[in-house]
């Protein structure tokens, strides 16, 4: 789900459950991997906002291969705000800390 909504979003974006499932709907493979990963995580037949939007609370903050989810406050109606975040990991092989 994370790598789906990074190749259809993009990292560092502020983005309402709705908005999210508005990029799903763009015909383009990106698109379409990112409704299958959230038919997956809050659907069946259709994907339902408020099922996203528990799934979204429920696993803010995790990491999952440098990615994260965050809350980023509400929007000017009070809808949810979220943030797909990407890790940068240090390069190991260098000298600088």
């Amino acid at each position: 789900m994370l790598a789906a909504w990074l190749a259809a979003i993009g990292a560092a974006q502020r983005h309402t459950a709705e908005q999210v499932i508005a990029a799903a709907e763009v015909a383009d493979d990106d698109g379409d991997k990112l409704k299958l990963a959230l038919t997956v995580v809050a659907g069946g037949d259709h994907i339902d906002s408020s099922r996203l939007e528990q799934w979204l609370r429920e696993i803010s903050g995790v990491e999952v291969n440098c990615l994260s989810l965050h809350s980023d406050g509400p929007n000017e109606n009070g809808a949810p705000l979220w943030t797909l975040k990407l890790r940068v990991e240090r390069d190991r092989g260098s000298d600088a800390d």
